[in-house]
């Protein structure tokens, strides 16, 4: 099994996008401009994913 199929690449565009999606909205942690801990922005990041 290769990590270039394209299940891989495409689950992991979706955290990509869905990581940048947060970041933006401010669901991120501290550490990068958003005003979550870890757990919030994970949970944050899984409903985007979700969603998508």
């Amino acid at each position: 099994m290769s990590l270039c199929e394209p299940r891989f690449v495409s689950a992991a565009n979706a955290i990509e996008r869905a990581v940048e999606t947060a970041i933006a909205q401010g669901q991120a942690t501290r550490d990068v401009g958003g005003q979550f801990g870890t757990a919030a922005a994970g949970e944050a990041i899984a409903r985007l994913l979700a969603s998508a």
